[in-house]
């Protein structure tokens, strides 16, 4: 086994595969090649060894990091590897060509089974060139909150590592992963109010189930209505690529105040742009109801926001606006932050847990029977799932400091769908956003979603324009009168 400086060998341990590991296990294999990515540009060159040491003490510190996965048909685990220097683990990539560099190895498969979990690149073009350092994880150990919290803690051990260099982390063997750190914030009576929420997201699951398998009266017709989602070309899980979008920090920063102008947030005026975008783009009269799955970040309800080991602490939200949007941006705007208002009100995010706890205890290979299942509907179309929209948050510049080098550009993309699944994820970094899809056949899907970027873009830019033409008019009083019409 190899050593770094004064580190000692690892020795072989097991660590449970809890039950947010296998729910996104199940999702690797029908809808989502489960890899998180983080990109940080910066304006010099870090000292690569010293980088290099800094991520073998985050093995030390979170074990969950060097370990693989271990399958076994009743209950799998993670085991530590043999070779936590894995060449793999980091790399130093001089390369004449950053962007085609980066591209490849964002795409390029992760393993569960065989890989490391975390790998490292720095790509240095030439000698006037900043690095770029590109972080990929498997999504089944943590969530993008959970990448972020990987990256600071890399940022800390290579600043450490300067004035310490013999420094060695408290290794994190007590803090769980499992959903236990959350549910025991709660009384007896707030966990009843949690299982109520479950039922009435029961109830509302049911309904949209029952829509979403009704023959429409002009599904026999020459042209039938297109259903709510995309119309992508699923040609395999080959040609991968990434759609990106930003949106500058001016931009930005107007979408914050029209969305406070209305009491709503940033992420609702971005949802409702996607809303907009799709309905008007792919399916202006839907057959479907229109219903989006978005993230809640389950450290919300931990002390200090943060969990206590690396893992994924995120659950789904659905937010369903039925058949219509609205008049216009506002108007959707203003539904989508009531539905959002409501969730937050009533234990968001966690509704789902009580009434999907049996699949914890399925044997894994009935659980791996399971997904096929649900891959081969999705091949036929009779499973379609909601499209995903993922809001990570912002990669505040202050906690990314690497030794003073400054970082120019941070953003995060998440997992490259199997269509028809897809999910948008957004991150932010110094006031703007960057927008990210992930993609398979991406020679004919490519354009569909840069299309749909081109929407969300329009849908917010003709917002924000008729709130300025609005507010330059002049004021008007409106009467009601007894028959409940107005008049000016």
């Amino acid at each position: 086994m190899g050593q770094v400086g004064n580190l000692l060998p690892y020795q072989r341990k097991r660590y449970p595969f809890v039950f947010m590991d296998g729910v996104l296990f199940h999702i690797r294999e029908t809808r989502e090649d489960q890899q998180i990515h983080v990109i940080l540009s910066f304006d010099g060159r870090l000292d690569f060894m010293r980088l290099r040491r800094a991520l073998r003490l985050c093995l030390d510190a979170e074990p969950i990091l060097g370990c693989r996965l271990i399958y076994h048909p009743i209950a799998p685990w993670w085991e530590s590897r043999e070779d936590p220097d894995n060449p793999e683990t980091c790399r130093l990539v001089r390369t004449a060509d950053s962007e085609e560099s980066v591209d490849a190895f964002l795409t390029a498969p992760l393993d569960p089974f065989a890989d490391p979990l975390v790998q490292v690149r720095v790509f240095r073009k030439h000698e006037d060139a900043g690095d770029i350092l590109v972080v990929k994880i498997c999504h089944l150990i943590m969530d993008g909150a959970g990448g972020n919290e990987f990256l600071r803690l890399l940022a800390a051990n290579y600043n450490r590592l300067n004035v310490e260099p013999d420094f060695e982390p408290a290794v994190n063997l007590t803090g769980t992963r499992s959903l236990r750190q959350v549910s025991r914030q709660f009384t007896l009576l707030e966990r009843a109010k949690i299982l109520r929420r479950t039922l009435r997201d029961l109830k509302q699951s049911s309904i949209y189930l029952l829509d979403k398998f009704r023959v429409p009266k002009d599904s026999m017709s020459a042209h039938p209505r297109p259903a709510w989602g995309l119309p992508l070309t699923d040609g395999g899980r080959e040609d991968r690529a990434f759609v990106l979008r930003r949106i500058p920090a001016h931009l930005a920063k107007r979408c914050e105040g029209y969305a406070r102008s209305h009491g709503a947030t940033l992420n609702d005026v971005m949802l409702t742009a996607f809303y907009r975008a799709m309905h008007e783009q792919f399916a202006p009269r839907p057959r479907k109801s229109m219903r989006i799955r978005t993230i809640a970040n389950l450290r919300r309800y931990l002390p200090g926001r943060e969990g206590e080991a690396l893992c994924n602490l995120c659950a789904y939200v659905p937010v369903n606006l039925g058949y219509h949007l609205g008049a216009g941006f506002l108007e959707t705007l203003l539904r989508v932050r009531d539905r959002m208002l409501a969730h937050k009100a009533d234990f968001i995010g966690l509704g789902v847990f009580p009434m999907s706890i049996g699949w914890k205890y399925l044997p894994f290979c009935l659980r791996i029977k399971i997904s096929r299942l649900e891959l081969a509907g999705m091949a036929r179309g009779i499973v379609r799932p909601a499209p995903k929209f993922s809001n990570v948050g912002d990669m505040a510049a202050e906690k990314l400091q690497f030794d003073g080098i400054k970082v120019t550009d941070a953003y995060q993309v998440g997992t490259i769908g199997y269509g028809p699944a897809f999910t948008v994820g957004v991150t932010g970094f110094e006031g703007s956003l960057t927008l990210s899809i992930g993609i398979c056949n991406a020679s004919r899907n490519g354009p569909i979603f840069s299309r749909l970027f081109d929407g969300m873009e329009r849908e917010i830019l003709t917002a924000l324009e008729q709130s300025v033409r609005s507010a330059a008019k002049p004021a008007t009083t409106v009467r009601t009168g007894a028959s409940g019409r107005s008049s000016v």
